[in-house]
């Protein structure tokens, strides 16, 4: 929570970002009115397993005049994934339309401990793909296997169609997963 004490405007930069963190929401430079506050994420990514320490800079600036510098440490620690997947690319055939045709994969669990895991589709009538389990929880040190179906049906949709599924798609938390962390932060309410 970034939160302004003084009796003027203040602008608060972050610079220069490691390309491995964000500032969310990215507001860059944010702007805070007097006795106003504001809360920022900082999110860090990375593909590494790894400990990682790190300053992100921040300045503040009253109108013209830098006001104030902060360093602010953070430490992450970064673990893989322990989900492993037996492919991690699915080529369907090419069929003719309503024809049907199924992929299998197995996801198992490498840890100590049980993981939820749900794997988020387009809408069935654009993708075409249907995907059992599409929520599951996977014991510790099992697998699971995942069904994919594919249902060729692409060629019969017009382009009406497709702008409404995407708006509604847009729309919808429970398909799209970025409007779903986005609610889940507070950003969108």
């Amino acid at each position: 929570m970034i939160e302004n004490l003084s009796n003027l405007p203040q602008e608060i930069c972050f610079y220069p970002l490691p390309t491995s963190v964000a500032i969310e929401p990215q507001m860059i430079p944010i702007t805070l009115l007097p006795k106003e506050k504001k809360q920022v994420f900082v999110v860090y990514r990375s593909e590494e397993c790894i400990e990682f320490k790190g300053i992100v800079n921040v300045k503040s600036i009253t109108g013209k005049i830098l006001n104030k510098d902060y360093r602010l440490p953070y430490h992450v620690n970064v673990h893989k994934n322990p989900l492993k997947f037996s492919a991690k690319r699915i080529d369907f055939s090419v069929l003719q339309i309503n024809e049907k045709t199924q992929a299998n994969i197995s996801i198992a669990n490498a840890s100590e401990r049980d993981i939820k895991f749900e794997i988020f589709l387009p809408y069935f009538e654009v993708c075409g793909i249907k995907v059992t389990p599409a929520v599951a929880t996977i014991k510790a040190l099992s697998t699971i296997q995942v069904s994919f179906e594919y249902k060729a049906n692409l060629r019969k949709i017009g382009a009406f169609t497709l702008e409404n599924l995407r708006k509604s798609y847009e729309e919808d938390p429970k398909k799209n997963f970025e409007l779903k962390i986005k609610i889940k932060k507070g950003l969108i309410k």
